[in-house]
């Protein structure tokens, strides 16, 4: 009998021991909950420092992205500052406000006056040469139904200097290949995309095109990497056939030094 009752003493004092620790690992487990509560969600990191003094025409030039995942490959980010084959120190690079307007980028309250403005004012100043006036123009004949001329004054502000108009040549292709399907037009829409890497826009070099890759589900193959690459270099040259005809100098293909220091910053990491 006096075996039994040992044995049932035991069995006591380990349940009481048991219900403790749960007791206090329950009220650890709330601390931290409470804790997480308390600090909130995390914000998103901006991909790239941009200037918040005027907002971009165009939302492919900024994009934001949390901690957890990166498409940039941090193995090639040393070719950032010698895409020329020549070194540009960051000194040498234009303040990513001025590389903005350079590159078409306009605020909206830029492109809302040039917008109220004479369609015949908005013509003598795209002959002169104003990236502002031959995007407005653009955007008005695309409402207006006339796709054909919307995009040739797009090509226009690209020989120009707008980088925007090189991203939005590219967006044509893109929605013609997600109607169609058809790779001719993918592998037009990322020789487009290379263009605008090779007039320095950075986030087309080292984003953008893995962005397309994973949403569009079209990666492609060496042979159709070829293709591009041959046809992003004819796009150049013709470009640049453009601007001497105009009279125009060598395009201006240095990046913003922010997006080069935040790139190199990232691989030191």
């Amino acid at each position: 009998m006096k075996k039994y009752l040992v044995s049932g003493l035991l069995i006591l004092c380990l349940l009481f021991l048991f219900i403790k620790n749960n007791d206090s690992a329950e009220i650890s487990l709330k601390e931290n909950i409470n804790a997480i509560e308390v600090a909130g969600p995390q914000k998103e990191v901006p991909l790239i420092p941009v200037d918040e003094s005027a907002s971009s025409s165009s939302a492919a030039s900024s994009v934001t992205a949390t901690p957890v995942t990166s498409v940039v490959d941090l193995n090639q980010s040393q070719e950032i500052i010698s895409e020329t084959e020549t070194k540009i120190e960051y000194k040498d690079m234009p303040s990513l406000k001025d590389w903005r307007a350079a590159a078409g980028y306009f605020s909206d309250q830029e492109l809302d006056e040039y917008g109220r403005l004479d369609k015949n004012v908005l013509e003598e100043l795209a002959k002169k040469g104003d990236i502002k006036a031959i995007q407005t123009l653009s955007d008005q004949e695309a409402i207006a139904g006339d796709h054909e001329r919307s995009r040739d004054l797009t090509y226009l502000a690209a020989v120009h200097g707008s980088i925007e108009s090189i991203r939005t040549l590219r967006s044509y292709k893109t929605g013609e290949y997600i109607s169609s399907k058809n790779p001719k037009d993918a592998l037009e829409a990322l020789a487009y995309l290379q263009v605008a890497a090779k007039r320095g826009d950075l986030l087309a070099k080292y984003d953008d095109p893995e962005i397309f890759y994973k949403v569009q589900e079209f990666y492609p193959n060496e042979e159709q990497q070829k293709i591009i690459d041959n046809r992003a270099n004819e796009i150049m040259a013709d470009l640049q056939k453009r601007r001497a005809e105009l009279g125009l100098g060598e395009f201006d293909n240095r990046p913003p030094r922010e997006q080069a220091e935040f790139f190199d910053r990232i691989k030191k990491k």
